[in-house]
């Protein structure tokens, strides 16, 4: 592992804020404001003193939701991951997710391969997990060689009704 990320602090993610309210802060468990979906987790995946993650609306409470009517796609990009030394790069991260059905609400992943920002996941349906689930992405033919490698993670546009708990990201890697 030659990056790691448990968002115990700030390492330069860009994009924080906004109307998706990306934040890096304590896992609260957030219940949202409506019935839709399951609570954000009230622990990030692998405990710590600060519980920190990378997700969307991490208010106690009745936070937790992602907002409604986000009209473009709202990015917290990774800050720039030097990946000129290393080959066969894999990208690790746990998540908790849950999104509507992408007619409505939408959540991607992409990766920039030093020119373009290329796609590795979109929400092909609804998702509503109540666990971490670790995922694995091959990213070699992307960051292998590349000074400029970075990650982003996206939400919306969303409509206006049924939210859920959008992303939480913990233990994020490269390999």
């Amino acid at each position: 592992v030659f990056y790691t990320d448990d968002f115990s602090y700030d390492q330069g993610w860009g994009g924080l804020g906004g109307t998706a309210e990306w934040t890096i802060g304590a896992a609260t468990g957030g219940t949202g404001s409506d019935s839709y979906g399951n609570p954000d987790p009230s622990v990030d995946h692998s405990p710590t003193g600060d519980n920190g993650v990378l997700g969307n609306d991490l208010t106690p409470g009745t936070g937790g939701d992602y907002n409604g009517g986000i009209g473009s796609v709202q990015w917290a990009t990774s800050p720039l991951l030097d990946c000129t030394d290393f080959t066969g790069v894999q990208l690790r991260f746990y998540r908790w997710l849950g999104i509507e059905s992408p007619s409505y609400d939408q959540a991607s992943l992409e990766v920039f391969d030093g020119t373009s920002w290329v796609s590795l996941f979109a929400n092909d349906g609804g998702i509503d997990e109540s666990s971490w689930s670790e995922q694995f992405y091959d990213v070699s033919a992307y960051a292998d060689g590349n000074p400029d490698f970075q990650v982003r993670f996206g939400l919306g546009p969303t409509d206006g009704s049924w939210n859920y708990c959008g992303w939480n990201i913990d233990d994020f890697e490269l390999k």
